[in-house]
């Protein structure tokens, strides 16, 4: 866990910040080492671009926590996929 993430959510909540972003490393993580076939053909490399949103710092209601997740999907889609992003912060992790 990077400095720069550990200031932005310290505190109550960064626990479970903490566990967020550890599972979605994990997920990302594990896509990557995929190796799928298809027509016995490997496919080239898959990755994953993950948003993550917590209540209520990225929103009190279930749409403002999708909508706060989407758009840190998108920004990790845009920074080059295969990344974490965490809403609300403009923090690629």
């Amino acid at each position: 866990m990077t400095s720069k993430w550990r200031n932005l959510h310290s505190g109550f909540w960064s626990f479970y910040w903490d566990v967020a972003l550890e599972r979605a490393e994990s997920i990302r993580a594990r896509v990557r080492e995929m190796r799928i076939r298809s027509h016995q053909t490997t496919l080239r490399e898959v990755t994953v671009s993950i948003g993550v949103a917590m209540y209520p710092e990225s929103g009190g209601t279930l749409e403002e926590l999708l909508r706060a997740a989407d758009r840190a999907l998108y920004a990790a889609k845009h920074r080059g996929r295969n990344q974490i992003v965490l809403a609300d912060t403009a923090v690629a992790v």
